[in-house]
């Protein structure tokens, strides 16, 4: 058993402030949006502003290195017609003021990047295909650098998590601690769903990380692709489901009632109506059943009758 939830789920915020001028018409509770379009845009003029300051100062910039290395070609001009032979020392050249220069082109463009990405964070994306669980902005409205605005569940797959008792992993092909990728059990999930029986088959494709020491049980990610392709029944997040998990298929397994079962051994007819108490070997026992791999062959007759002492050759 285990409950619905989405596989990817983020709160979508502004890595800017200012003011909401425009919200998507996808940006409503319940709303499916797909990936790429608009959830909200803040006003970018003040934003631009500052782009086209940057770009000026980055001008200025490069215009001050222009002047700096004219001016270093001329000392170094200067310097070899006094017939002096070599390299011309750093301070003769200038070295220090045109480094000096390079650094206040290179910040003036670095600015001026930065600033024109922050245009660009004025409009707020879906990241991803999905649907709005909650908004919380208003046209209009004032907001800060990572304001939160809305909250996204993906709708291309959800996750079941399951809880698997230690003892049953050995019916599984469950190696832990290992990428199961396409290779993990496949789960059939079911509940009740608008009045209906309802069916829906994931794979699990992880477990988590450690085995709990109270309860002793692993957990299992079960993952549901397309979980909205049936829109009459749609696997949506908070539902409850029921899973059966593939197990390992065995062969010669017998299936005993517990109520034929004397402390692991059955009362077999032999030799037309004599008794033989049969020591079984048990895979697993359930409410109703017992699982048996040794102790009894084909064709083997079990004794249903409730006695309450049986030894080997009764009739």
């Amino acid at each position: 058993q285990g409950t619905v939830r989405p596989a990817v789920e983020a709160d979508i915020h502004f890595e800017v402030g200012g003011v909401v001028r425009k919200l998507g018409d996808k940006l409503r509770v319940g709303a499916f949006i797909e990936v790429g379009q608009l959830m909200a845009e803040i006003d970018p003029e003040d934003f631009e502003l500052a782009v086209v300051e940057a770009a000026a100062q980055l001008r200025d910039a490069e215009v001050q290195l222009a002047v700096e290395r004219a001016e270093s070609e001329a000392a170094i001009a200067e310097w070899r017609q006094m017939q002096n032979t070599g390299e011309p020392p750093p301070l003769v050249r200038r070295a220090p003021q045109v480094k000096q220069a390079e650094a206040r082109v290179d910040a003036a463009e670095a600015r001026l990047s930065a600033l024109r990405k922050d245009v660009t964070r004025c409009r707020v994306e879906a990241p991803f295909s999905g649907q709005v669980v909650s908004r919380s902005i208003e046209r209009f409205e004032a907001v800060r650098p990572n304001d939160v605005i809305a909250r996204l569940q993906a709708t291309d797959k959800v996750e079941v998590r399951l809880a698997i008792e230690d003892r049953d992993l050995r019916f599984l092909d469950l190696p832990l601690g290992a990428p199961l990728g396409e290779s993990g059990p496949t789960v059939d999930l079911t509940a009740e769903f608008g009045g209906a029986a309802r069916k829906w088959t994931g794979r699990i494709v992880r477990t988590e990380s450690s085995l709990d020491p109270n309860s002793r049980l692993v957990h299992a990610i079960v993952e549901v692709e397309n979980p909205y392709a049936d829109a009459s029944a749609p696997m949506i997040p908070g539902l409850f489901v029921e899973a059966e998990i593939q197990g390992i298929e065995r062969e010669k397994v017998f299936v005993i009632p517990r109520a034929d079962l004397r402390e692991d051994r059955v009362a077999v007819l032999v030799d037309g109506d004599q008794l033989r108490l049969a020591e079984l070997e048990i895979l697993r026992r359930d409410r109703e059943f017992v699982y048996v791999t040794g102790g009894l062959q084909d064709g083997d007759r079990l004794c249903k009758t409730r006695l309450e002492i049986v030894t080997n050759g009764m009739k």
